[in-house]
């Protein structure tokens, strides 16, 4: 006995709640404690922003071809932010000039001023640069930031893009730190109280599911006895009908394999009796044209008739070879899957004189002889029609396997000189035994238009029941 059979229903219930509802509410917990902080600081950054359009802006609209500010908006600037109240909040500015790529170059700095001039690489830089207002809380690792390094404060970061006068121009980015003590602090009680209320939230669910379940464990533990006795019952009469199922597949199978040596036979009987018949018939014709030639000239118009009958049992003989080549069931018990399909197009090919595009993806290797026959009659018969009705125009060959399901497509383009009535009627023999085929493998079978005037029959066949229980690879 497994140790879960050991422990009541309601016992598993609790485990498997406690875990998967503290997952889930870690999950929720850490999103929601993002989602807080990613609105404090969008809101902190819209004022920031705001304030250096309002503040900044103004100041960069001299800004030289060389990339400088002019020393009027540079004291402007410093002037600004000496200031004490704002210099409580803001600990320090930058303003950026770039060409929109990575590398920034530093036109301005309220402290650091030795590092007006100096190149940088910065991501954020370039994305305020395309428009985008970017804020974070600052790592403080980069070199451009050295300054603020020795502060040793929480520090919000903000890029906002400064736009030409009246027009929607970007031609510097502005930088602030903002002193985040405060921030922070909120922060910090937001995500606690979140996951304060989590917590709480998710004890109270895991409660309330476990009293319910608790009461119904009961009255499960009663009916348990009973229902196994119906279980095994059930498992008896489901092997009892597998084995009905299976007995019921191989006459299926046995019927298909009686039904190709029949065929198999008439060929041969066609092959052997009215060819060689009609053979002997050509042989006699050929020698009587001979003994007239010899007697003269007067014999001409003989001649020429039993040449012009000797021609037409000629084309009798290849009709009746043609049609016993089609009956006669090659052997494919040495022949992969694959090979079936491209035997059935390659003699499709030689016979017509068409050409058919095959192609292929994860064709099952290893199946039953019986359903490499159906799916060898299934080809031929498919392009014959497809030949007949359509002229051999477009012919294409599709076939895949998907979840143990082998699926065929035979279509063609069409041809509108042979499309009507008596085409159609010609075809539903054919089309009959497909589909009696198909369905002897528990297969489908449907057909539709392709192209103008084209058709397009698909076939799906589960091959993975038909074959035994060994997995086989693919080809």
């Amino acid at each position: 006995m497994r140790w879960h059979d050991r422990i009541s229903l309601s016992t598993q219930f609790l485990i498997a709640s406690v875990l998967v509802l503290c997952l889930s509410m870690t999950v929720l917990g850490t999103w929601v404690s993002h989602q807080v902080k990613e609105s404090v600081l969008a809101t902190s950054g819209a004022d920031d922003a705001a304030f250096i359009r309002a503040m900044v802006e103004r100041y960069v609209q001299r800004i030289d071809s060389e990339g400088s500010l002019h020393p009027d908006d540079v004291e402007a600037l410093d002037s600004l932010f000496s200031d004490r109240v704002l210099g409580e909040r803001i600990v320090s500015a930058k303003l950026w000039l770039t060409d929109g790529s990575i590398n920034a170059k530093i036109i301005y700095s309220s402290k650091a001023k030795h590092t007006v001039g100096h190149v940088h690489v910065s991501t954020d830089v370039q994305k305020a640069w395309r428009g985008d207002l970017v804020t974070e809380f600052k790592d403080l690792v980069s070199r451009e930031s050295q300054y603020e390094q020795t502060l040793d404060l929480p520090l919000v970061e903000v890029y906002a893009p400064l736009f030409r006068a009246g027009t929607a121009q970007v031609i510097a980015v502005g930088e602030i730190y903002q002193n985040a003590s405060v921030l922070a602090e909120r922060l910090r009680e937001g995500v606690l109280l979140t996951w304060i209320v989590v917590c709480l939230t998710t004890v109270l669910m895991i409660v309330v599911l476990y009293v319910i379940v608790r009461r119904a464990s009961w009255l499960l533990q009663e009916q348990q006895s009973a229902l196994s006795t119906k279980v095994q019952e059930a498992e008896e009469m489901a092997k009892q009908n597998h084995v009905l199922r299976l007995a019921a597949d191989r006459s299926r199978l046995e019927a298909n394999e009686a039904n190709e040596e029949l065929l198999g036979r008439i060929g041969m009987d066609l092959h052997d009796g009215p060819i060689q018949f009609l053979t002997l018939i050509r042989l006699r014709l050929d020698e009587i044209t001979q003994n007239l030639l010899d007697g003269g000239k007067h014999a001409g118009s003989a001649q020429d008739e039993f040449r012009e009958l000797g021609d037409k049992l000629s084309s009798i003989i290849d009709e009746l070879r043609d049609l016993s080549v089609g009956l006669v069931l090659p052997e494919l018990g040495a022949l992969s899957l694959f090979e079936t399909m491209k035997l059935a197009v390659v003699r499709h090919e030689h016979l017509t004189g068409t050409q058919v595009h095959f192609e292929y993806e994860k064709i099952p290797k290893n199946v039953p002889d019986p359903l490499k026959t159906c799916v060898y009659r299934v080809v031929q018969e498919s392009l014959s029609n497809s030949f007949k009705h359509a002229g051999g125009h477009g012919q294409r060959v599709t076939a895949y396997s998907a979840g143990g399901v082998l699926k065929l497509e035979i279509c063609d383009d069409g041809s509108p000189a042979k499309s009507g009535r008596s085409s159609k009627e010609g075809t539903r023999l054919g089309q009959r035994g497909i589909r009696n085929r198909v369905a002897a493998f528990n297969g489908t079978m449907s057909i539709e238009p392709h192209a103008l005037h084209g058709t397009r029959v698909k076939i799906t066949i589960p091959w993975r029941s038909q074959r035994s229980e060994k997995t086989t690879p693919h080809q």
